[in-house]
């Protein structure tokens, strides 16, 4: 069965293309536009994975994936962003992706951490 993979990101640019790429891969796919958004979609909805921009308004990815651990949700969290940081270093993000990235970039990214949820 495919994966349902929650897509976060401010820029609706960026959330639907990433959005059809993932449809396109037969991934099940909820876009949100910020952290905040995001917990209310998955309050109701399970995901296997959440990909979640680094900077956004309301919540940004780093609070969102502090939120999941908080809650215990064992949701993995792949970060993405044009702007290089120490996220992948945190223990509750599983990946990270720096924008611009390539579709096999991100498809590779997601299976990985589906992998190790």
């Amino acid at each position: 069965m495919p994966a349902t993979i929650l897509v976060v990101d401010d820029h609706p640019g960026v959330a639907d293309t990433v959005a059809m790429l993932l449809r396109a891969d037969s991934f099940t796919v909820w876009v949100a536009r910020d952290g905040r958004e995001a917990l209310a979609i998955l309050d109701t909805v399970a995901v296997d994975l959440v990909l979640a921009d680094v900077v956004m308004p309301v919540m940004d990815g780093p609070a969102l994936a502090a939120e999941l651990g908080r809650r215990g949700d064992g949701v993995p969290v792949v970060l993405m962003s044009a702007v290089p940081g120490p996220w992948a270093a945190d223990g509750r993000v599983a990946g990270f992706l720096r924008k611009p990235f390539g579709s096999d970039e991100l498809l590779d990214a997601l299976r990985s951490a589906l992998k190790m949820s």
